[in-house]
Order: structure tokens, then sequence, then C-alpha cells
């Protein structure tokens, strides 16, 4: 066994386990065989499949998790920050890295460090500790706040927190708890940005799915005589008849007044981020709609496709070099002619024409429709939306491609559009409306998939509250 003096940790201590190095420092281990078992249980809870490029590790130690990181995700960058002169030394000497593990290794406090670093990572470690407490820093609001920035908007937050489980509740404040982990001693979570999916997760400041919004139920509901429109402040709703049976449909996460009626009403509350359930109310045991939606913040024509992912913004700048296809707004009937022609099943294409003719008569010129027209006049693509001035939002309704744009850039185009016609607007997001969620049909995959490039959050609903009146 060896003693090393250290300033920040005064005493480090360096042994051999079969030949493997062990690092401890006040009697808990840093680095050897412990913290490898570790580290590797909790980095299990990232999928392989994640695009992770590049990793923000806080409290490099003697380099020990490098290796796992390195394994797991091969491709990775490691940005490195390790307070204690001493063990960095020592990790140069154990060299338990790669070579080029320490090209990026910072050397300072981490509520300094991360204050100078300018890049985003898609996963941050969160492994900083003085003996067995972990650092004050996991229940800081400034940094914490300071890593939401450096986190990217698809990106895992990764941390360690020994005995000291009750810091997670402070983590969850600012990030989006997706798993948590135990091994031995050793108590860690896995956290995510806001809107990768979670149900309850809040909504980005100013954004209302559609069907909370109350202008946009109204007019829909004013075209349909045999529906009642209803709202309140927080909700916004609809009732109809079957029968001598009332239904109710409510959205919002402000439980709604109900009013006193003659008959059977069977009432459904759709709550979108609030997962409690209030008395008189029990949840529903299948969803009514759609179980997942997605929206994007529409940003500035300097910025808007910054938060597009790498493969939309390559697609983007190959459309922007060379479009092989004019976008052209038309008329309802145009769109819908020319939709007929998409790689659609005809009775899907029966029913979102259908569905379109409905909005187009509930919202007049609120509804656009875009073709992109091929130089020998085909219509090989197209995209129909619909604004909603009340929430500076706009809405996707439907779009199509032919197969004469499968190779084409001409989607990305039509997307690219829609951001340049809502940041010239005013608008402030834009909704993606339906992605496939959780145990529904695969054939929703491809095109969900497509609409994630865009920087897409999510919303995954839990399943609405119920309530039957007699």
């Amino acid at each position: 066994m060896r003693r090393i003096d250290s300033e920040k940790n005064g005493s480090i201590l360096l042994s051999r386990s079969f030949w493997r190095a062990v690092v401890m420092v006040d009697g808990y281990y840093q680095t050897g065989p412990y913290i490898n078992t570790m580290w590797r249980k909790a980095l299990r809870l990232i999928p392989r499949t994640a695009s992770i490029k590049r990793v923000l590790l806080l409290g490099y130690g003697a380099g020990g998790a490098n290796r796992l990181i390195r394994k797991r995700f091969p491709s990775a960058r490691i940005t490195a920050v390790e307070w204690d002169p001493a063990m960095v030394a020592l990790a140069k000497e154990l060299n338990l890295h790669r070579p080029d593990d320490l090209a990026d290794l910072r050397v300072g406090d981490a509520a300094d460090v991360v204050q100078e670093l300018t890049d985003t990572f898609d996963l941050i470690l969160f492994d900083l500790y003085h003996g067995k407490e972990p650092s004050p820093l996991i229940e800081d609001p400034t940094f914490l706040i300071r890593l939401q920035t450096l986190l990217a908007r698809d990106g895992y937050f990764l941390i360690n927190v020994f005995g000291k489980p009750e810091a997670m509740k402070t983590v969850s404040i600012y990030f989006s708890g997706h798993g948590e982990w135990t091994y031995k001693w050793n108590h860690g979570g896995l956290f995510r940005p806001f809107g990768c999916g979670r149900k309850g997760d809040p909504l980005s400041p100013g954004f209302l799915p559609y069907h909370a919004v109350p202008a946009l139920v109204e007019r829909e509901v004013t075209a349909q005589p045999e529906q009642l429109f209803l709202s309140g402040e927080g909700y916004a709703g609809r009732r109809w008849h079957v029968g001598a049976m009332g239904f109710e449909m409510y959205y919002g996460d402000t439980e709604p007044v109900l009013e006193r009626q003659k008959g059977f009403r069977l009432v459904y509350w759709q709550s979108l981020a609030r997962l409690d359930t209030p008395k008189g109310w029990f949840r529903s045991p299948t969803m009514q709609n759609f179980r997942k939606t997605g929206y994007a913040p529409v940003g500035s024509t300097e910025n808007y496709w910054k938060t597009w992912d790498h493969h939309a913004q390559r697609h983007r700048k190959k459309w922007l070099a060379k479009p092989d296809a004019e976008i052209r707004s038309v008329d309802l009937e145009t769109f819908c002619e020319a939709y007929r022609h998409g790689t659609l099943d005809w009775m899907t294409k029966r029913m979102f024409i259908w569905m379109l003719h409905r909005k187009h008569e509930a919202h007049k010129d609120l509804a656009h429709y875009w073709l992109a027209v091929s130089p020998d006049g085909t219509a090989i693509a197209g995209l129909s939306t619909l604004d909603i001035p009340e929430a500076k939002t706009a809405l996707h309704l439907i779009a199509f491609y032919r197969k004469e744009a499968r190779h084409s850039a001409v989607n990305y185009g039509l997307v690219d559009h829609w951001f340049r016609d809502a940041i010239a607007k005013g608008w402030t997001y834009l909704d993606f409306d339906v992605f496939r969620g959780p145990g529904e049909s695969k054939a929703w995959e491809g095109f969900s998939r497509f609409k994630t490039q865009f920087g897409t959050r999510f919303i995954l609903y839990p399943n609405p509250l119920m309530r039957f009146i007699k």
C-alpha cells in the first residue's frame, strides 16, 4: 500500500487487488473493482443505441470510469473535470485511460469550470465527492441550471450520490427522472431534459397543446352543431350526446368545473402533465386519444435550424443548395387531389381528406396547404398546417410524398418552409401532433422518426381521468 499526500483530499491510498489498482480516500473507493462494477451497472441505464458523441465527466478521479465509458460508447469524446492535481498525477501514473483521454482534462473546481464550457454534451456524469459526501453542487440551483444549458436536448445526466438519495429530489426539479440505480452502498439516478417523453414532464413556457386551446376548440365545436363548447380557467372541452347518454371531454391540468345536468354523463378529463387523481375521479384503463405528441420551439431566422439533429441539418443544407421542386401555396381541393397520389393506402387517404375538410370548415384561412412541385409539374410532396394565433402556435395537420421524392430532401424543404413561415408570423412553437407512443402501431414509426429530427420535445400523456355522473 502506498500513501500519497494531497492538499485537496488529505491522504490518497493506492493498493492492488489481483493486480488491479485500488484508490481510496478517507476509507472510500475512488477507483477499483467496486467502482467499476457500480458504473458498469449505472451505464446500462443508457441505451446502446443512444447517440453519445460528447461526454462531460465531473469527477475524473484516477481515470477508471473512462474505460467503461469508452467500452459502451467507443466513439465518445470525453471532457473531464478533476479538482485535485494529485489525483490527476496518479491517473497519469496508473494509465487507466487511452492516450487521448487527457486531451481535454480540466483541473479546477467544477462550479468554475462548467461556466467556461461552451459545448453541449450528450452525456454528463456527476461523481464529485469529498470523502463519502457528494459535493453540495448536486443540490445547488445555479450549478444545475448551468448543467441544463450544457446537456444536449436529447442527452442523459447520470449521477452518483452514494448514501444521499434525497439529493435526487432536488435534481428532479431541474431534470426529468428516467431511472434509479443502487449498488450496495451507492445510490444514483438517470435524468434527462424535460420533454424527452416521460409522463408528468412540465411543458415549455407558453406552450399549450392544441386540444387545450379554448379558441381553437370553440371554432371546431361551432362548426359541429351536435356539440357544445365548454371552457374554464385552464381547460377547454366539449359535450355531445349519443341517444340519452351524455359525453364530455376536457383537456388541461385544471380540474374542470362540471355543470349540473339532467340525465347520465360520462366525463373524460385528459390532463397534460398532472399525474394525481383528485377526489371523485378515477383513471381510465384505456387511452381515449393518442398517447404521445411533440412540439418544437420556432426560434429565430438566425438559429431555428440549430436545434435540428445532424441528419436534418444536412438535408436542409442540401435542399437550400439545390432544391429539386418549387414550394407553392395552393387551395384545399388542389392539395387533396395531389394527396390522393401519395404513398398511403386509400382508406387512410380518404380519412385524412375528410379531416382536412372538417378543419377547413372550422378554421377557414388559418389552414394552409403547400405542395412541392417538380419541374415537370408533378406535386411530389405536400404539407398542410393550421395557425393558432391565440397560442402563437402552428399545428401540423398532414403531410405526404410520392415515390419520386424518396431520395429527395423535399420533405426537409417543406418543414424548413414551415419554420420560416412561423417565424415571419411571430409564432413561438410548432405542434407536430401525433407520434408513435408505447404499444402503438409500428406503421407510425417512420414518420414519427422523421418528425423527431427538428428539435422536438415530447408529451407522454397519462391515461385520462373519468367520472360518471348520474
